[in-house]
């Protein structure tokens, strides 16, 4: 059987053809515009189920074949700056849904970044980070905040968080620092709050320290809420 007359080397599929299947087009490149109204022919047909299975798997005409470093490059540039419809965003979605990434690809994603500049991260660092304080260092706590003095904050606080009274489950509440002195490892200035309130006394530190110190020697009801405060 003769080659296909593109020049590919590679001998056509069906017998009596001097092309591969698209080849026939690398002699004849399309016009731009010839290139837009055959898109916008195609646009809205749907290909039938023997067609797609035909087109999958090891049906698929490059099934087992890897692109070159040129053509992935190629193909990069191509879709470079062009924003993907939302039906296919979802598409993509649904497929990686519930899909766990190796520690082998997180690995190799982290190099292909390496050294690029992230255009948000300077959002987030700085003077610029909503949880800026001045500079402060994080400094550890003391050798004093053990484990035993926080159970013992929590069994005083009756496993009780001090701000919406929910009650510790399977998940242990957090002994928060009020005046936001890790070092200052006091009983009195320990207090016993769930995950979500912790992480709500991160911002806004004055009022929460105000109230918290208002409220050392006070024991919230269960009931009451953080809405109420």
């Amino acid at each position: 059987m003769a080659l296909c007359e593109c020049g590919c080397g590679q001998e056509p599929k069906t017998e009596g053809s001097r092309f591969l299947r698209g080849h026939h087009w690398r002699i004849r490149p399309l016009s731009e515009d010839h290139k837009q109204r055959m898109a916008e022919g195609r646009r809205g047909n749907k290909w039938s189920a023997e067609r797609r299975f035909k087109r999958s798997g090891a049906n698929h005409h490059y099934w087992g074949k890897h692109r070159s470093r040129e053509v992935k490059r190629k193909i990069s540039e191509k879709l470079r700056g062009k924003p993907l419809p939302e039906k296919t965003k979802r598409k993509i979605s649904l497929v990686l849904k519930g899909r766990s990434v190796s520690e082998e690809t997180r690995a190799k994603i982290s190099a292909s970044r390496m050294g690029i500049p992230c255009p948000e991260a300077a959002k987030r660092f700085g003077s610029a980070n909503p949880m800026w304080r001045g500079g402060t260092s994080n400094r550890g706590h003391g050798p004093e905040f053990t484990d035993e003095l926080k159970l013992a904050v929590r069994q005083r606080d009756g496993f009780t968080c001090q701000l919406c009274g929910r009650k510790e489950n399977s998940r242990t509440h957090h002994c928060h620092h009020i005046d936001y002195d890790k070092h200052n490892n006091a009983a009195e200035n320990l207090v016993t709050l769930c995950l979500r309130c912790h992480g709500l006394t991160g911002a806004g530190r004055p009022y929460w320290q105000t109230l918290l110190e208002m409220r050392r020697g006070l024991r919230l009801l269960p009931d009451m809420s953080i809405m109420a405060i």
